[in-house]
């Protein structure tokens, strides 16, 4: 078993060192590949990011009606806590919207003189924030059912445009990657092909002395990983270089965008890419030296 891994090991690298320009070609458009695949992945990651803390921010403020009891109050604030979708839910007397009052107008308080904490013509109120915008639609429909209430207030238009942004983003990043997953398979798989077309005679002499399928398979197949891997191992290296430089000025010109930092990030493209890499390189390569097996 190890001699028959160690010829499969050597054979593979055989066969990159042989047709070094046609094995430097593929890891080249392996590398460029997957350096755009990874560029997805981040930028994916962090417009979902961005989306969160901006769904997060999206709240609904409930208007209670002046004469609802204390008793009334904790009951809608106990059933609303129950609802599906619900992250958080706020209350606010009439004293705590006189003091929000006041921090809206800063230094224009002059404008609140007569008015107390007490006295105030604000009404009691929740705020609550959603796990997620499509939680909204049921939600309000609940709460405008509910009696006590007498105003909901909640931007629709922002959170059907957030549920659109995301269902884009990700449609979008689905698609980008299953292309360029194609893409590098194909170039593995038409280096493979170059290198198997110039041994079929050999192949096909080992065919005919009794070799088995795999035995002639695995070499290739080691040779496709091999290749697939090394682009692999240097897009992340690209990207991980492009990625911290790319932050840390947008950092600075963004201060509101909080970005994934480096690391968290490139853990999760480190493994997409490596496992991609080496996929495409096993695919490409079974795929390649398959017709050249039927003897």
């Amino acid at each position: 078993m190890l001699n028959s891994i160690s010829y499969y090991i050597k054979e593979g690298l055989k066969g990159i060192w042989r047709h070094k320009a046609m094995s430097l070609a593929a890891v080249i458009s392996i590398v460029i590949a997957l350096f755009i695949l990874g560029g997805v992945v981040l930028f994916g990651l962090n417009v979902n990011s961005v989306i969160h803390e901006v769904e997060s921010s999206v709240d609904i403020i409930v208007f209670l009606k002046d004469d609802v009891s204390e008793q009334s109050i904790k009951q809608i604030n106990d059933e609303i806590k129950a609802m599906n979708g619900i992250a958080e839910v706020k209350y606010y007397s009439k004293a705590d919207a006189f003091e929000k009052w006041k921090a809206q107008f800063g230094g224009e308080a002059g404008y609140l003189e007569g008015y107390t904490a007490d006295n105030n013509p604000l009404p009691r109120s929740f705020e609550i924030r959603l796990q997620s915008p499509s939680y909204a639609d049921e939600v309000v429909s609940a709460l405008n059912a509910k009696d006590g209430i007498d105003k909901v207030q909640y931007n629709s238009k922002i959170a059907d445009t957030l549920s659109r942004l995301v269902r884009s983003v990700r449609w979008m990043g689905m698609i980008i990657v299953f292309v360029l997953l194609i893409i590098a398979v194909v170039i593995i798989m038409n280096t493979i092909r170059l290198a198997v077309s110039t041994r079929k005679n050999e192949i096909n002499i080992m065919r005919y002395i009794g070799a088995t399928s795999w035995f002639i398979r695995w070499p290739f197949i080691i040779e496709g990983a091999i290749i697939g891997v090394l682009g692999a191992l240097l897009s992340i290296i690209l990207l991980k270089s492009m990625y911290s430089f790319v932050i840390s000025r947008l950092s600075n010109l963004l201060n509101m965008i909080k970005f994934i930092p480096s690391n968290y990030a490139m853990n999760v493209v480190m493994l997409i890419i490596i496992v991609t890499g080496a996929a495409a390189g096993i695919i490409g390569s079974a795929v390649s030296i398959r017709r050249y097996l039927k003897v």
